[in-house]
């Protein structure tokens, strides 16, 4: 089987974390079978540039990351305007890029993300007349289908799959609704790289990372969004409960100036810190130096933070929301709140705190799905995907 794989949530050379949950099944998936892979990188006219894409200038066209060859054509988009047109935007300006790296032909089209990448997925799937299989990864679902043309897009496109991946129950019923089969739905979780996360050592971590030697830290891996509920974490920080207790959050966003506003009016100045973007290869050092890990998100997918946190041994209190049930299904593993209170938030960060909890149970729950693991159920997705398509085929033949 061969397999063209298409999504614009993408490592590159000038954002290498980009993407990389999803760069890492597909890296795990091309140690199995043959794959070509296009990631679409938007180009913006010079009348409308725009800081927040003007990185993707110094994309190369073409690289290999970690053995895995990409192509990084250009689509034209508009920041801000007519979202709902840039699936087909993707589709008319990477066509010949896609047509470029299907040679041989591929079995299957991949694509992540539901819009606009997989919906434009779709389209160059039916130039090609091969199936496609979407995954669907939270924020297109949960937050891009919320307009009421996105959503007729995104559900236009994903009856016309094969079959839909999602990363956790919650979001097949998302898909559900948008009228997909149940029966083309099939729920792969992500994985963990298990040799980058597992068990370190607190006091040696806060040492690499200038933090202090004393006294109790909760870490938040996250992007400054809202839907990360970044503010509602700020909140429960500044309780009583909390006084004692410091805050780092790794990650950054469009938030950050209103959230550090924020922070600066709670008097948190000095107890709550925003570490910005870092290395993914730095995350485990961070996880390492917490007492606990925190997820405050309104809504997810299947969030990486809270299995990575795991894997290095650190408990987690996280809202109950998207795919976290399915991760805390064992009280040993963390606390699960209400999502959006903070004051739940709070009680469960001071319970996390005052408990004893087993690294090692910790750290076993969480590689006990690797990525090599997701590639194996994805190939067997795709596997379902090519036999439907041969049999649709054949049986158009019968009839003729």
């Amino acid at each position: 089987m061969r397999i063209l794989v298409s999504t614009g949530i993408f490592p590159n050379r000038t954002d290498m974390t980009r993407g990389v949950y999803v760069f890492q099944q597909v890296a795990a998936l091309a140690r199995r079978v043959p794959l070509a892979a296009v990631a679409p990188v938007p180009f913006i006219p010079p009348f409308a540039r725009s800081v927040r894409y003007r990185a993707f200038s110094g994309v190369p066209k073409h690289d290999v990351i970690d053995g895995v060859s990409v192509s990084y054509p250009r689509y034209v988009v508009i920041p801000k305007f007519f979202r709902f047109l840039h699936g087909f935007f993707v589709f008319a300006c990477t066509l010949p890029a896609h047509l470029r790296a299907a040679r041989p032909r591929p079995d299957v089209v991949l694509s992540f993300f539901a819009y606009p990448y997989g919906f434009a997925a779709v389209l160059t799937a039916g130039v090609m007349r091969r199936p496609v299989v979407v995954s669907c990864r939270g924020s297109d679902i949960n937050h891009l289908a919320r307009p009421f043309l996105c959503r007729r897009l995104i559900g236009w496109s994903l009856r016309r799959c094969r079959r839909v991946v999602v990363v956790s129950r919650a979001l097949g019923e998302a898909v559900q609704a948008l009228g997909v089969k149940p029966e083309r739905i099939r729920v792969v979780p992500n994985g963990i790289d298990v040799e980058r996360f597992g068990p370190g050592e607190r006091a040696a971590a806060r040492r690499t990372l200038s933090l202090p030697a004393e006294g109790a830290l909760v870490v938040c891996v996250s992007r400054l969004s809202h839907e990360k509920g970044i503010d509602i974490l700020l909140e429960a920080a500044a309780r009583p409960e909390l006084s004692q207790v410091r805050f780092a959050v790794v990650g950054d966003g469009a938030e950050r100036p209103r959230l550090e506003a924020r922070r600066h009016e709670l008097g948190m100045d000095e107890r709550f810190l925003f570490s910005g973007t870092r290395p993914h290869s730095e995350i485990p050092a961070w996880l390492a130096a917490a007492d606990i890990a925190v997820l405050a998100s309104r809504t997810e997918g299947h969030p990486n933070a809270v299995v990575e946190a795991l894997a290095c041994g650190r408990p987690v209190v996280a809202a109950r929301v998207g795919g976290v049930p399915d991760i805390l299904e064992d009280a040993s593993l963390g606390i699960m709140v209400t999502p959006g209170d903070a004051g739940a938030l709070a009680q469960g960060m001071a319970d996390a705190l005052a408990r004893s909890w087993d690294p090692v149970r910790l750290t076993r729950a969480a590689h006990a799905r690797t990525w090599e693991r997701v590639a194996e159920d994805l190939e067997a997705v795709l596997h379902e995907a090519v036999g439907v398509a041969a049999v649709t085929a054949a049986g158009r033949v019968m009839a003729r």
